[in-house]
């Protein structure tokens, strides 16, 4: 598919009636390497695999999401259950700033708090990243997947 880089193989795997959407259960695609945040893989199955599919949107919202009630499994564990991509910035790290301006929008005032709270251990949250070989599984739970 690039043949002037190294690619990515990945697996993807729909279920719960996800499969009546794309046409398929299983598909094998390569993606660029650039390609590490599932925001970005999502992206890319949006406007490239599913292109020619006129059902894609009622899977794929927009080019960062699913639609409400399809999980997303990253190598069988639920992308819930790691930081997202809005959370994780460029080298890997998140500085947690952002998420505590948000006091603006609730009309709380317009001071913001200077120093970051204290992040307990146990919730910190791994942080995905696509890599060769990777299983990627979009499973509708309404359907009763």
């Amino acid at each position: 598919m690039y043949r002037d880089s190294p690619t990515k193989k990945i697996t993807v795997n729909f279920f719960g009636g996800v499969e009546e959407i794309t046409g398929c259960r299983k598909m094998k695609t390569e993606i660029k390497p650039d390609i590490q945040k599932i925001t970005q893989f999502i992206k890319y199955m949006h406007d490239e695999v599913l292109k020619d599919n006129p059902k894609r949107d009622d899977l794929l919202i927009d080019d960062k999401t699913v639609r409400p009630g399809i999980l997303v499994l990253h190598n069988n564990r639920d992308i819930n259950l790691f930081t997202q991509a809005e959370e994780d910035d460029a080298d890997g790290e998140s500085d947690g700033e952002e998420q505590f301006k948000f006091n603006e929008a609730f009309g709380i005032g317009q001071t913001t708090l200077a120093a970051k709270p204290p992040q307990p251990q146990e919730s910190k949250k791994e942080r995905i990243r696509i890599e060769d070989g990777d299983e990627i599984t979009f499973l509708s739970i309404i359907h009763g997947g």
